[in-house]
């Protein structure tokens, strides 16, 4: 289905003679209201009756960083999170790049044929902004942005003398023998795409 599409464009970072994009988009479907009465009570939205494509972008390689630090010293209580989206202004210029191309896309011929329209209502956190203005996208990355249990990054692989490395390239913790680590917190830099063949 056209769940199972995903696809990879370039912003304005990203030279012509570059082949080397840093946005990723997966689509996914959805109905309108009129189209519940189809629906089970086991299956809300099957694909057979989907009316609607969204366009999800998500940045490969942000700029941003966020931090997380323990909270007490009980070993067991949450530790504090810090994601600091959009810590990087260029983070939200290629949010704006990403977005204006979808709304290019939906007015392709193809789309149009098939019978798809964009749709231009605001969501209501940004429908102070007029829809498709730089502004517009700001706050839509803003109140909608996501990790998608993509985290990363946490546990930085460097060498010794990097005072923000915790393992070493054959991912052993510094100053603690017998421990590694293996997932995707040792990533330094995310990998440019889904983490999990990364982790693997």
């Amino acid at each position: 289905g056209v769940n199972q599409l995903e696809g990879y464009i370039k912003s304005r970072y990203i030279p012509d003679d570059v082949d080397y994009p840093d946005i990723q988009y997966f689509t996914y479907t959805d109905i309108v209201p009129k189209y519940h009465e189809k629906c089970t009570a086991k299956l809300t939205r099957p694909l057979a009756y989907y009316n609607q494509v969204f366009y999800m972008a998500a940045l490969v390689r942000p700029d941003s960083r966020g931090y997380i630090t323990i909270n007490s010293k009980d070993s067991f209580a949450p530790p504090l999170i810090y994601p600091n989206f959009f810590q990087s202004k260029k983070d939200l210029n290629i949010i704006i790049d990403a977005m204006n191309s979808a709304v290019k896309l939906s007015k392709t011929r193809s789309l149009r044929e098939a019978g798809y329209t964009l749709n231009t209502t605001p969501t209501k956190r940004c429908a102070h902004h007029i829809f498709g203005t730089d502004n517009y996208w700001i706050c839509l990355a803003k109140n909608h942005t996501q990790t998608l249990f993509h985290q990363a990054g946490t546990c930085k692989m460097g060498p010794s003398k990097d005072p923000n490395a915790v393992v070493d390239p054959e991912l052993r913790v510094y100053g603690i023998k017998g421990l590694r680590v293996a997932d995707a917190s040792i990533m330094p830099v995310v990998v440019s795409g889904n983490l999990n063949a990364g982790v693997i």
